[in-house]
């Protein structure tokens, strides 16, 4: 059985390990085991130049000593135990400032296919890949949403060739993904079924993250399951997780899925957010009594005000609230006796009967149906997470999904709405959403 792996270099592009070049690392993973492919394709990217901008702040002069620390240690471990004895990241961590993490080390279980750790702010800064974490913690183990960006190779080697600049390297972006937080392996687990099906120099089959043209397409039935965990040890000050990532096929036969996997079927991933841990000391002296100290997580309402939100503008792009903090707010007039059943919404009307033909409607599925009563609450509207995702439907419909749990990880439901005469999700601005959800339903984002 081939192995999992990811190499430093692309095997037919040799990369200089000084400056930006080393930018272009690709992200690579072999199946050995064959699946079948099935037809279509459910996730869409938005193409874009935006390059996260790096804060100069960050990874100070000892994260890469520490970085080295931990790399030396792990390199000779048995990295399942390392990773099995790492303890939970807490959400407020994920989240913190913009939320975003970059991979500054590398092993394969084997480590004859790779291992590698970032060694200057150079070679952090020129990395374009990111993940970017998002979300309301209402508590420690709520679930977030997880966008990811990697730069497409072909536009990354026009500008390593002179031909545009850096700022015009094009960069995927996938629709956020779920981060949900799972109690029996105490990680953060989510998927990501971006893939790119490549070959490698001697003919394997090989699969990246980081496409290689813009007209590239995903693979069905192939998914890059992560599950992260917090690197904590007594020399460390720096946010490190800890990720175990795999290959998993979500089409294959049943009997094949519980195949043993072989060496090197597992590659962990060491990601930052390149911030130092800060703590505060309140001195007293005297017979000056110590306040009770609490803390937002204690008591979330009560600390600042909440946050003011309004409605998404007509002529925004759906895929783009989709990769921002956006909610959803029910009229609970409306909603009132029928947040707990299933419904079909026209123009913001409720229809009887089955789904309209040839018009934008939305479908309401309640998950949780005891639960699913809390959207109407605005008074805890802060702590629930939405996602949103988009799926070719017919020859001519796209929908977009957006998923609503709360807190603690509990499916609220799902708010699909379909768009007649649609190729991609760039055709749906926000106008054609609120057309078909009406008065029923309302998209909104902050008001920053």
């Amino acid at each position: 059985m081939s192995p999992f792996y990811r190499r430093i270099h692309s095997p037919t592009q040799l990369v200089e390990l000084k400056s930006v070049a080393i930018s272009s690392m690709k992200r690579l993973f072999q199946l050995g085991l064959a699946f079948a492919l099935c037809v279509g394709l459910s996730a869409f990217a938005q193409r874009e130049r935006e390059i996260p901008p790096l804060d100069t702040s960050d990874y100070g002069a000892k994260f890469f000593d520490q970085l080295r620390s931990i790399f030396g240690r792990f390199r000779e471990a048995d990295l399942r135990r390392v990773f099995e004895g790492a303890r939970p990241i807490q959400c407020s961590d994920l989240v913190t400032d913009k939320g975003e993490w970059r991979e500054v080390a590398f092993f394969n279980e084997n480590r004859k296919l790779g291992d590698w750790y970032r060694t200057s702010i150079d070679e952090v800064r020129s990395d374009l890949a990111v993940y970017i974490f998002k979300g309301v913690c209402g508590g420690q183990r709520a679930s977030v949403q997880v966008t990811t960006k990697f730069p497409v190779e072909e536009s990354y080697n026009a500008y390593r060739d002179g031909r545009i600049r850096f700022r015009n390297i094009d960069v995927n972006v996938n629709a956020p993904v779920t981060a949900r937080f799972d109690s029996q392996s105490q990680a953060y687990v989510f998927d990501l079924p971006y893939l790119f099906r490549v070959r490698a120099a001697d003919g394997d089959q090989v699969y990246t993250l980081n496409p290689r043209t813009l007209s590239d397409r995903y693979v069905p039935g192939l998914t890059n399951r992560w599950e992260c965990k917090s690197v904590v040890a007594e020399d460390v000050t720096y946010q490190f997780m800890i990720c175990n990532t795999t290959l998993v096929r979500t089409n294959a036969p049943a009997g094949n899925r519980n195949s043993a996997p072989s060496f090197g079927a597992s590659a962990y991933s060491i990601l930052s957010d390149g911030k130092e841990a800060s703590s505060s000391v309140k001195l007293t002296f005297g017979d000056e009594t110590s306040p009770k100290v609490e803390t937002a997580e204690t008591h979330p309402a009560e600390h600042g005000p909440s946050r003011s939100w309004r409605p998404v503008p007509p002529e925004a792009k759906l895929v783009e609230v989709s990769q921002a903090e956006f909610r959803l707010r029910f009229d609970a007039d409306l909603w009132k006796g029928k947040i707990g059943q299933p419904a079909v919404i026209t123009g913001g009307a409720f229809e009887s009967g089955a789904a309209p033909r040839n018009k934008d409607y939305c479908t309401w599925q309640p998950r949780a149906r005891a639960e699913t009563s809390q959207l109407l609450d605005p008074s805890i509207a802060e702590s629930i997470i939405y996602t949103m995702g988009f799926r070719k439907e017919l020859q001519s419909e796209t929908s977009a999904s957006i998923e609503m749990q709360s807190d603690a990880g509990a499916a609220l439901g799902t708010l699909q709405c379909f768009f007649f005469k649609t190729q991609t999700p760039s055709d749906i601005t926000a106008g054609r959403w609120l057309a078909a959800a009406g008065s029923a339903v309302s998209l909104e984002v902050p008001n920053h």
